[in-house]
């Protein structure tokens, strides 16, 4: 060769500096001020570029991290098939004997115009970098990761991923080296529908993609165990693969897809279906139909690839979609389950199924007053225990037995009471859909949602006959005659009904717990408890709660009301500061309860006889009671 006979004539050269292996100065001096390196011949096969570039290189940080190798007859040829065996863009030689890869350049590599000036230790006539220095090629042809042949399967690109928080959680194992096609059809066999390699052969599958992973520019670059001409991720990089071969079942019995394809719109808060049933083993279409049918639902709809919902009707929150159902069912990888708050819905068509609950609208003086948003996190209402099985009307019995005049049933077998109506903010227009555990005919709420009674007052007036005068009493539900010859229903007797007269009770101070003896402390905490959940902070309430139990000394701190014995009130130091919070109730804006956040208790006894309290309400302004409660 050229090369070869110029450097015979030539007399070597040494650079102590870098300790160097010998370098021509013929080809030394064909590196430019563009810092493109020695032009080299084109190579046949893979396209790389026919010049190197130098770069600078650091031991403790490397230009180029990928796949590397060190051999003392080092090429230029033998670095860049190397390169491509392994799936990366980046081919570089240093310091005569070493090569790197990488599809990326890291850790603040540039290009310089000196330094590569080290012969290949394999071939004197090439460049192989030099001291922190690369020769650098590029392979022009796409190195991206191919298309797995498993039909259904698309590549959703890279991924970031860590060790600690895995992106696609479930690691799976496959027989010899790692392909994609390997993987998915690992993934496939158990039932997901992500499939992800990574670090060249470690394989994993999940339904989701988990928080640590989101789209990656880089770092995709290593090549697959088992295929030198596929990549499988790279350090802490998943190539991410989806099953979108899956399709919507058109029926299954006497379910059909409602509309063309059955994707509706959800939403978690409102849920377009209600009521979320649960299926035995991974979710199928069949299953989730045969659970509504079972419960006496004419629509299922199934989201998220695993969720399963019922419902008498489709709810404000679902609206036909075109897009978005795209998650294959956990239990069949082969149809639709929905997907990200979309719901596949199949209506019912057969005749098996009885007529679906109705509100009862009314009952004793109770009349239905429609359905509420509840949260088990935040109670609108206060719980009520009920024997049996749960009915409208035993809940409304049990409400007004404690003399509240709101009522709610919830879920199918809960009942709530309240002293007013729920905020009207709070009304919901769908998901009131569980029928009464027992009466299946009427219905009793659904999922936080409360069907909600409340007593209606009665209305009276006067009549006027030849014979005689009566009052009439009217309620929702009846209305007396003015005639003597029938019969006069009487109003549901409540808290209300008879206005009463009763004294403010006395403030007897202030009371705070840390700074109580320990008698003081005691009495407190042996004393019985309640607290008025929704229906605010009433010092005549608690006062009549504790003298219902015998006991004379209340403690009020905001809707909390602690009641104690007056034998104990020795024990109390009532000479504390805080109670400034005002009291909410009507007609006892004057009096204190404690302090906001419970750290200070007002503390009271009823009025006595020589007129200690003069000021007055009425009884209809006293909140009703829960049971009480001991702690």
């Amino acid at each position: 060769m050229v090369h070869a006979a110029l450097a015979a004539l030539i007399p070597l050269a040494y650079t102590t500096a870098t300790n160097a292996l010998p370098v021509d100065p013929p080809l030394a001096s064909r590196y430019d001020n563009s810092g493109r390196g020695l032009a080299r011949r084109q190579r046949g096969g893979p396209r790389w570029t026919t010049s190197a570039r130098c770069y600078t290189d650091s031991i403790s940080a490397r230009t180029l991290t990928g796949a590397e190798f060190v051999s003392e007859s080092m090429t230029t040829d033998a670095c860049l098939d190397f390169c491509y065996s392994k799936g990366y863009k980046y081919a570089g030689t240093e310091w005569s004997k070493e090569c790197y890869c990488d599809s990326d350049f890291r850790n603040g590599g540039s290009p310089v115009d000196d330094g590569c000036d080290m012969a290949c230790s394999g071939a004197a006539d090439e460049t192989c970098g030099g001291g922190n220095r690369l020769s650098i090629y590029e392979y022009l042809d796409d190195v991206s990761p191919s298309q797995p042949s498993n039909p259904g399967w698309s590549s959703q690109g890279c991924y970031t991923d860590t060790v600690a928080n895995r992106a696609l959680p479930n690691q799976v194992y496959v027989d010899g080296g790692m392909t994609a096609d390997k993987c998915t059809s690992k993934c496939f066999s158990l039932g997901y529908p992500l499939a992800g390699v990574e670090y060249g052969h470690e394989c994993f599958c999940a339904d989701s993609i988990g928080s640590s992973g989101v789209p990656a520019e880089s770092g995709c670059d290593m090549q697959c165990t088992g295929n030198a001409n596929e990549i499988c991720g790279g350090g802490n990089r998943l190539n991410v693969y989806q099953y979108t071969g899956a399709s919507a079942l058109p029926s299954v019995g006497d379910w059909v897809l409602d509309g063309d394809t059955g994707c509706y719109t959800d939403i978690v808060s409102n849920r377009a279906l209600g009521l979320r049933v649960y299926v035995d083993g991974a979710m199928t279409v069949p299953k989730c139909t045969e659970k509504c049918f079972s419960l006496n639902y004419g629509y299922a709809g199934l989201e998220f690839a695993d969720e399963c919902y019922c419902s008498h009707s489709i709810g404000s929150s679902g609206v036909p979609v075109s897009d978005g159902c795209t998650m294959s069912c956990s239990g069949d990888m082969s149809t639709i389950c929905g997907g990200p708050d979309r719901l596949t819905i199949y209506k019912y068509q057969g005749t098996d199924l009885t007529p679906a609950p109705i509100v009862l609208e009314s009952y004793n003086g109770f009349a239905s007053q429609g359905c509420y948003t509840d949260s088990v996190h935040a109670r609108i209402m206060t719980p009520i225990s009920v024997e049996g099985s749960m009915t409208v009307e035993k809940c409304i019995d049990a409400c007004a037995a404690s003399s509240y005049t709101v009522a709610g049933v919830e879920f199918g077998a809960e009942c709530y009471c309240t002293a007013t109506l729920p905020a009207e903010s709070l009304k919901a227009t769908d998901n009131c859909n569980v029928p009464c555990a027992g009466d299946p005919a009427h219905l009793c709420g659904g999922a936080d949602r409360l069907n909600v009674y409340q007593h209606q007052a009665p209305v009276t007036s006067t009549t006027s006959t030849v014979s005689n005068t009566e009052t009439s009493t009217l309620t929702p539900e009846i209305q007396t005659s003015a005639s003597t010859d029938m019969s006069v229903s009487t109003p549901l007797p409540t808290a209300t009904s008879v206005p009463e007269e009763r004294p403010l009770p006395v403030n007897l101070g202030c009371f705070v717990y840390g700074s109580q003896s320990s008698a003081g402390k005691l009495a407190f905490n042996n004393g019985p408890w309640t607290y008025l959940r929704g229906v605010g902070a009433s010092a005549v309430g608690c006062v009549s709660y504790c003298g219902s139990l015998g006991l004379d000394v209340t403690l009020v701190a905001n809707t909390d009301c602690v009641c104690i014995s007056s034998s104990r009130l020795g024990d109390l130091n009532t000479s504390g500061g805080g109670c400034d919070f005002s009291c909410t109730a009507a007609g006892e804006e004057s009096l204190m309860c404690g302090n906001g956040d419970g750290m200070a208790y007002s503390v009271y006894q009823p009025t006595t006889s020589n007129g200690a309290s003069t000021t007055v309400i009425s009884t209809s302004d006293i909140i009703p009671m829960p049971s009480p409660t001991t702690i």
